[in-house]
């Protein structure tokens, strides 16, 4: 049997550690976990060896330490560090790796739970969620793009999206029409993207990320239900748009969002119905099943982005 190397982003907790331990339990899966410092690598590799994941536990996963925040800051050092940590795997799995088969782009933050959001200005809360939730998966996914299009691998990329952020009940890029209408117009109506993905790096940085109107508090303020949840509402649009850039204009790649649910973790406040594990099992069926490449799917079910 073949085996397939799995990059997943945030195992430290929540929807990642769940899709880790549900991979574990599948023999044909190599894993990569990312984790934000060493204690919490410690913690999770304890965890696990405590856990009925412990036979040939070294044999399946390895972890590896990024904080996001302050890592990966562009296209280039995602594409080395994907080379490199594929590296480490085939030495660590005593397999060959060129890259990840698959990468789940997991991580992502809400400031809104974080203790210091009351502590941060608006500019920072914007930069800080949007380099999470959408410049790191960005990055990771161009580049894995990138490294795969020189070979035979043919990729799969599954994007932890968001329903409820929908383009028509975003109330922040509503009230910019510049740049709701061009995702309307330009990514999510037609068949297939008439905007590249530098397209939409650019239509981010050159707005939301750098128009001082764009950013300021009191615009925001004025706008419903707009703070502190914006920063992560738009976060999930733009990845909603790469997936569908990627997955209409990219060759010999799967790249879909999957929104995994209302899940009971630090996210939404532990306040949530659904197990991570359920979510994990519902977002790992979609790598058995055929898939509209771009779309955004939950419950086993295409979801609409607009």
């Amino acid at each position: 049997m073949s085996q397939k190397l799995v990059l997943i982003t945030g195992v430290s907790q929540g929807i990642g550690n769940a899709l880790m331990r549900n991979l574990l339990a599948k023999s044909s899966y190599k894993i990569i976990g990312t984790v934000r410092n060493a204690s919490d690598k410690e913690k999770v590799m304890q965890s696990l060896v405590s856990d009925r994941t412990k036979s040939n536990l070294d044999e399946r996963v390895t972890l590896v330490n990024i904080n996001f925040l302050k890592e990966l800051q562009n296209k280039q050092e995602a594409n080395d560090w994907i080379k490199s940590i594929s590296a480490d795997a085939s030495k660590h799995f005593q397999n060959t790796f060129t890259a990840p088969n698959i990468l789940i782009n997991n991580a992502g933050i809400m400031l809104k739970n974080d203790e210091n959001f009351k502590n941060m200005s608006t500019v920072q809360l914007v930069r800080d969620t949007l380099k999470v939730n959408f410049f790191t998966p960005f990055y990771l996914s161009e580049s894995l793009l990138d490294i795969s299009s020189s070979s035979a691998h043919s990729p799969t990329i599954l994007n932890l999206g968001a329903r409820v952020c929908k383009l028509s009940t975003n109330n922040y890029l509503k009230s910019i029409p510049e740049i709701g209408e061009t995702l309307k117009d330009k990514v999510f109506t037609p068949e297939k993207s008439q905007l590249t993905s530098e397209d939409l790096y650019h239509l981010l940085t050159q707005s939301v990320m750098k128009n001082p109107d764009y950013m300021s508090t009191e615009r925001i303020s004025k706008i419903p239900a707009a703070l502190p949840d914006a920063p992560y509402l738009v976060s999930k649009v733009f990845l909603h748009a790469l997936t569908k850039i990627e997955g209409t204009t990219r060759q010999n790649a799967q790249v879909n969002a999957v929104d995994p649910g209302w899940v009971n973790t630090r996210l939404t406040s532990f306040k949530a119905p659904l197990t991570p594990d359920k979510a994990a099992q519902n977002i790992l069926q979609l790598l058995d099943t055929p898939l509209q490449n771009g779309q955004l799917y939950g419950d086993g079910k295409l979801i609409t982005y607009v």
